[in-house]
C-alpha cells in the first residue's frame, strides 16, 4: 500500500479513534483527556522531584535563567535575520529544488530527512530537557506546578508541565521571562554537549583504504548501472587511484570504451566493468548547451575536433573556444537499451556571454579575473557520472566541522553547513560507507554499533538545536515570543511612562504581528520558488 495512504489513514484515524475513546469515558479512566487532534496524558508524580531540584540550588537556576536571558536573545535577532535572509534569497531557488511542506517540519516520519526512531529519540530529549527546566524555574518563582504529561499523536510527541496560568501572569516581567528562557536554552545547551561527543566519536573514523568514495551517482548513467553510493574505488585498469584528483587526468581510453574497476565494498574487493566517458549531469538554460539541444545525461566524445579522454582535456579544448565562435561537437546518448550511440547534435555555437559572466550570476563567490573573454557551454559533466570524494572526506567533515575557518563568515558558513548534514545526505552515505573505515577506541562496537551510537549523538544534538532556535524566535506561542512581548513591554513602559497595563496591551499587539511576520517568512521559502514557475 503507498505510504502516503497510510500515513493519511494514522492521521485521520488517530483524532477519530481518540474522540470515541472521550466519549466513551476510556481516556478520563487513565487521567487523559483530548486537547485538540492530541491525546493529553496528566500526572502529579515528578512534582516533588521538581521542588527538590528547585530548592536545592535556587541562587544556581536564578543565574542560569539570567544567562539564558542573553543567549536566548541573542538567538533570537539571529535566528530572525536568517530567516530574513533566506526569504530574500528564496524567489532564486528552482521550483525543483524548493522546499517542500514535509521538510520545513521536524517530525520525525513525516520530514524525509530525520530517520523515525533517531528523531523520536531526539525530539523526545529535547522535549523532556525543555520541559523539566520550565519547570524547575516555575518553582523558583513560587509558581504551583498544577501537572506534569505527555501529549501523544500516534507516538508521544511532546511532554508539558503545566504551571498556574493566574500566577504566572502576576509574576514580574524578569521572573517570567527567566521561566520562558529556560526551556529553549537547556536544548542549546544540551546540543552543545551532544555536538562535541558526536564529534569525539567521529574522531576516531579512519579509511582502510586509499581510493575514492562513490558519494552519489547520476541517474541512467555508466555509474548507476555497476556502482552503489557507499562503495570505494580502489584502482581502475589495474593502476591504483587514491583521490578523486586523479581522475582528471587519468589516461581513460576513448569515450564509450569499457574499463576495468576494482571496487571495494566494505566486505570484499570485486572486479566491475565500465563504459568510460564524460556524463553532462547539469545544463543551465540560457546558455550554448542548451539552446543547441544537448541534454543531461549525453556522453562528449570530442569537442572541436580534440577526442575527450578526461576532464582535463575537455578543459583544455574549451579554453580554446572564444565567446561566439561555432564548434564541432561529438556526442553519445543513451538510447531505450541503455547503450549510448553517436548524437545528431553536431554543431554548437558559443554564446556572447563568457565564463565570467557565467560566474558572476551563478557562483560570484569563485569567479576570477581570467575567466574573461573565456567560452562557457553552460555544463556540469562527471566521469562515468560519477560523484567521487576522498575517504578523508567524511570524517574531516563529521569530525571537523570548521576545518579551514579563517573568519566569521567562513565560521558561520560552516556552523550552517554541519547542520545540513542531512539535507547533503553526508549523514546518510556515512552509514551506507561503515564498512570502509575501523573506529579506533570504539572499533569493539563493530560498524553497526559505531553508526548507532554516532546516529543517536548526532540526532539529539540536531534536534535539540532545532527545538532551542525555533523555540527562541519572537513568535507566540512560542518562548520566544513571550520573552519578545514582555521586553517590548518593559521598553515601552520606560521610554513613554504609561501605565504596565496599556504597554502590555501595545506589546501584545507588535508581538502578534512580529509572529505573523515570522509565519509569513518561514511560509514564503516555500511560496516563493513556486511562484516563478506560475
Amino acid at each position: 500500500m503507498n505510504g502516503y495512504i497510510i500515513a493519511l489513514a494514522l492521521i485521520l484515524g488517530f483524532p477519530l479513534i481518540a474522540y470515541i475513546l472521550q466519549k466513551k469515558g476510556i481516556l478520563q479512566r487513565y487521567n487523559m483527556e483530548l486537547y485538540g487532534p492530541f491525546i493529553m496524558w496528566k500526572t502529579k508524580k515528578g512534582r516533588e522531584f521538581i521542588d527538590r531540584s528547585a530548592r536545592k540550588r535556587e541562587r544556581f537556576w536564578e543565574r542560569y535563567a539570567d544567562f539564558s536571558l542573553g543567549v536566548i536573545f541573542f538567538f533570537m535577532v539571529f535566528s530572525t535575520l536568517l530567516l530574513i535572509w533566506v526569504a530574500m534569497l528564496a524567489s532564486r531557488i528552482p521550483a525543483s529544488k524548493a522546499p517542500s511542506p514535509q521538510m520545513m517540519l521536524g517530525i520525525p516520519g513525516i520530514n524525509p530527512i530525520i530517520p523515525l526512531w533517531y528523531g523520536i529519540l531526539g525530539l523526545a530529549v529535547a522535549i523532556i530537557f525543555h520541559e523539566f527546566s520550565h519547570g524547575i524555574l516555575s518553582r523558583v518563582a513560587k509558581v504551583t506546578i498544577k501537572s506534569l504529561g505527555l501529549l501523544f499523536f500516534i507516538v508521544p510527541v511532546g511532554a508539558f508541565v503545566e504551571p498556574d496560568d493566574e500566577e504566572v501572569n502576576r509574576l514580574p516581567r524578569r521572573k517570567r521571562m527567566r521561566m520562558y528562557a529556560v526551556g529553549p536554552s537547556a536544548n542549546i545547551f544540551l546540543a552543545i554537549i551532544f555536538a562535541f561527543l558526536f564529534i569525539g566519536a567521529a574522531s576516531q573514523i579512519q579509511p582502510i583504504h586509499d581510493g575514492i568514495v562513490v558519494y552519489g551517482v547520476y541517474p541512467d548513467s555508466p555509474a548507476s548501472d555497476v556502482l552503489t553510493p557507499g562503495e570505494e574505488i580502489i584502482s581502475i585498469n589495474g593502476t591504483e587511484i587514491s583521490s578523486p584528483e586523479e581522475l582528471l587526468d587519468f589516461p581513460f581510453p576513448p569515450a564509450n570504451k569499457s574499463v576495468s574497476v576494482m571496487v571495494f565494498d566494505g566486505h570484499e574487493a570485486k572486479n566491475i566493468s565500465i563504459t568510460s566517458g564524460l556524463i553532462i549531469v547539469d545544463v543551465t538554460e540560457g546558455y550554448a548547451a542548451a539552446n543547441s539541444g544537448i541534454k543531461e545525461g549525453m556522453m562528449i566524445s570530442s569537442l572541436n575536433g580534440s577526442l575527450i579522454h578526461n576532464y582535463s582535456e575537455f578543459l583544455r579544448a574549451l579554453s580554446h573556444i572564444k565567446p561566439g565562435q561555432t564548434v564541432s561537437i561529438s556526442l553519445y546518448e543513451r538510447n531505450e537499451n541503455g547503450v549510448y550511440v553517436h548524437s545528431q547534435i553536431n554543431h554548437i555555437t558559443f554564446t556572447t556571454e563568457d565564463k565570467y559572466s557565467y560566474y558572476a550570476k551563478y557562483l560570484p563567490s569563485l569567479n576570477r579575473e581570467e575567466y574573461r573573454g573565456k567560452a562557457i557551454m553552460g555544463v556540469s559533466v562527471r566521469e562515468f557520472g560519477l560523484y567521487p570524494v576522498d575517504p578523508e572526506y567524511i570524517p574531516r567533515t563529521l569530525a571537523h566541522p570548521f576545518w579551514g575557518v579563517h573568519n566569521m563568515d567562513d565560521f558561520v558558513s560552516s556552523s550552517l553547513r554541519y547542520l545540513s548534514l542531512p539535507v547533503t545526505g553526508i549523514m546518510g552515505i556515512a552509514d551506507k560507507t561503515s564498512g570502509l573505515y575501523t573506529y579506533g577506541a570504539l572499533n569493539f562496537l563493530g560498524p553497526s554499533g559505531f553508526w548507532v551510537l554516532a546516529n543517536t549523538l548526532y540526532w539529539i544534538f540536531w534536534l535539540n538545536l532545532m527545538v532551542g532556535i525555533t523555540n527562541a524566535l519572537p513568535a507566540i506561542p512560542l518562548d520566544g515570543g513571550f520573552i519578545f512581548r514582555d521586553a517590548v513591554s518593559w521598553i515601552i513602559e520606560k521610554i513613554r511612562r504609561i501605565e504596565k497595563e496599556k504597554a502590555d496591551r501595545i506589546a501584545g499587539s507588535i508581538s502578534t504581528a512580529t509572529a505573523f511576520f515570522i509565519l509569513f517568512l518561514i511560509l514564503w521559502q516555500i511560496i516563493a520558488p513556486r511562484l516563478a514557475t506560475i
